[in-house]
């Protein structure tokens, strides 16, 4: 089982020459699902928008999900990728040829085609992937940390734990934050999240959006 963390970061959204970026954390379990391996996936784009940038991080990990053979969680903070995928607005946009409950093309087709075959060729081969909400950004993290600590370990590992006990140390002073987390838990997954598992979306979301940050800058500096 894989539990994946998905975030997209960007860099002068909506103008010509922005660069956006999707990063995937994952956590491998073992069969007692228990963590015993973490990996971070990354992708980036020239010429493209903040949405695009989560839509690459998804693509990215339904690939992985395909060649790892294992079935997943997916744990995102962006609605927009949520009720894409739980709503089925993929089906309907495919049923009225593209276009929107209100008449516009669909933003993005080309990418969420891509998707759709993705998550396809996972059902085909028998690996289930179910998705999760989480509100984004609960609890603090230095930038610099983060990179320090993803440059020092490409596997998001030290990340991970580090994030861990940032969790631990402000969890007593986050309870209105948690507490608005449980409720878009209860809205857009239909349930409160326990303790444990709010920890883990909370965290695993905090590396991912490490991940994604740091792509986007290393593709910035590219430009």
């Amino acid at each position: 089982m894989l539990i994946i963390a998905i975030d997209g970061a960007c860099r002068r959204n909506g103008k010509p020459n922005c660069v956006s970026a999707g990063g995937a954390f994952i956590l491998h379990l073992s069969k007692d699902l228990r963590p015993n391996k973490t990996t971070i996936l990354t992708n980036y784009e020239v010429g493209s928008t903040n949405q695009r940038g989560e839509l690459l991080a998804l693509l990215t990990s339904l690939d992985y999900v395909y060649e790892a053979q294992q079935s997943a969680q997916l744990i995102t903070d962006s609605e927009y990728i949520f009720n894409a995928i739980t709503k089925n607005w993929c089906v309907n946009w495919v049923r009225n040829d593209w276009t929107t409950s209100i008449g516009e093309p669909v933003k993005n087709k080309d990418i969420w085609l891509e998707i759709m075959n993705a998550q396809r060729r996972c059902e085909e081969a028998g690996y289930e992937v179910t998705f999760y909400h989480v509100k984004g950004h609960c609890i603090p993290f230095g930038k610099v940390t983060a990179q320090r600590l993803l440059a020092e370990d490409s596997s998001g590992e030290q990340l991970y734990l580090a994030a861990l006990a940032k969790y631990d140390s402000v969890k007593s002073t986050k309870e209105v934050i948690f507490n608005e987390a449980n409720e878009l838990s209860i809205k857009n997954n239909g349930f409160a999240l326990s303790e444990s598992i709010l920890k883990r979306f909370v965290v695993t979301n905090t590396v991912a959006d490490a991940a994604a940050t740091k792509c986007v800058e290393a593709a910035d500096a590219l430009m």
